[in-house]
């Protein structure tokens, strides 16, 4: 089983934090570190709230990357993907029903 994830990157020269985006959300996940002053790491999003299976703390950015890749393998796609996907199917069979009776 594959994942969706288009890309993990190091957002800072060799700082260990990184972004997740997927197919499957429009959110981009962020691991940065928390501000307790402790090495833990927190999993973010851009847009809405954190799902159960990522909230919480983590010791490393691995573990946290390995966590998010899990749960975009498992976690259907969101509302707002499938209406935009179904938008672009209905535009394309319209597009090639044009094309048909022309």
């Amino acid at each position: 089983m594959t994942t969706d994830v288009k890309e993990v990157f190091p957002t800072n020269g060799d700082a260990p934090y990184g972004e997740v985006r997927s197919d499957k959300r429009e959110a981009v996940y962020t691991v940065s570190k928390t501000l307790d002053g402790y090495a833990l790491f927190k999993v973010t999003a851009d847009k809405g709230p954190i799902p159960k299976e990522l909230s919480g703390v983590y010791t490393s950015t691995n573990l946290a990357l390995k966590d998010i890749n899990f749960y975009l393998t498992y976690v259907e796609k969101s509302p707002t993907i499938r209406v935009k996907e179904n938008r672009e199917a209905y535009k394309k069979s319209k597009e090639d029903r044009a094309k048909k009776e022309s």
